[in-house]
């Protein structure tokens, strides 16, 4: 949505007959495969992304690209979810509906401290304690905890944050400044208290843990800070660029990979809040 038609004049028939637009498509029935959760949150940032990049550019075609991606997410989601339950004479989504209100929906919402903290049991012990301590001070016993980004991804997002400032005034936005402003969308309409209750005010509280929208903010947190170590490589003047942006990325990884995986990774898969120890996934009842 932030693509420009570089010099066509828009058309239907051009729209149709672009072959991005269906690998668009198709990517958005992808996203619908996994869940309602991920679908309302792509609904909400290609809306967004639709609304701001007609308002800027004068282009109404965004907001057709909008239209075919809800309804492209939609359709799956109605023929996999909601038919198969108003079919079966069942009252699942009423009985949703009355069990889940707006306080579970700021419960379950995205709270900041927690996309920075460290994940529990860092291989760093100073950072293991400060992320325990902080668990038991706030209470921490929902997944909440999740939204951890990482050191990277934490860095990413506040180069979006100060792109948004210091290239508020460029006629041409950069991609950096395009993530930041997705970020900022994002976290104030899943924060605690965020636009998130809007929709459970006007149309249902069922879709309640906004904290899973943190996945999204890694991606343009991910975006941002590539972007940034492109721009700053492509800035040295010396002949073997490409072999710094193979090291750099080979060692991000690295660093990545580190950061956001503890040392019980060997043995186990998952961290259970409640007793703030890692365990077994799955269970062998053989």
């Amino acid at each position: 949505f932030w693509n420009k038609t570089d010099g066509e004049k828009f058309s239907i028939k051009l729209f149709f007959t672009n072959k991005a637009v269906y690998l668009d498509l198709i990517f958005a029935i992808i996203i619908s495969l996994h869940g309602i959760y991920y679908s309302l949150f792509t609904f909400l940032i290609i809306w967004f992304a639709a609304i701001v990049s007609t308002i800027r550019e004068k282009k109404y075609q965004y907001v057709l690209f909008a239209g075919c991606n809800t309804l492209m997410i939609a359709l799956p989601i109605v023929i996999t979810y909601i038919l198969p339950v108003l079919f079966s004479n069942t009252s699942e989504l009423t009985d949703l509906a009355e069990e889940r209100n707006l306080y579970q929906m700021d419960l379950y919402a995205l709270r900041l401290i927690y996309l920075i903290l460290p994940i529990p049991e860092h291989r760093l012990d100073f950072l293991s304690k400060t992320t325990a301590k902080i668990y038991d001070q706030l209470g921490t016993y929902t997944e909440v905890y999740m939204a951890h980004l990482g050191v990277l991804m934490s860095i990413g997002m506040i180069i979006s944050f100060i792109a948004i400032f210091v290239n508020a005034k460029r006629k041409k936005e950069t991609l950096c400044l395009k993530m930041g402003k997705l970020n900022i969308f994002i976290i104030l309409f899943s924060v605690v208290g965020g636009f998130d209750l809007l929709i459970g005010i006007l149309l249902t509280p069922s879709i309640r843990c906004f904290n899973r929208v943190s996945v999204f903010i890694a991606l343009f947190s991910l975006i941002a800070l590539c972007s940034s170590i492109e721009t700053l490589i492509q800035n040295i003047k010396i002949m073997s660029r490409k072999v710094i942006l193979a090291i750099f990325c080979f060692g991000l990884t690295i660093i990545g990979i580190l950061d956001q995986t503890a040392g019980a990774f060997a043995d186990y898969s998952k961290y259970n809040i409640e007793t703030r120890t890692y365990e077994n996934s799955y269970v062998d009842t053989r």
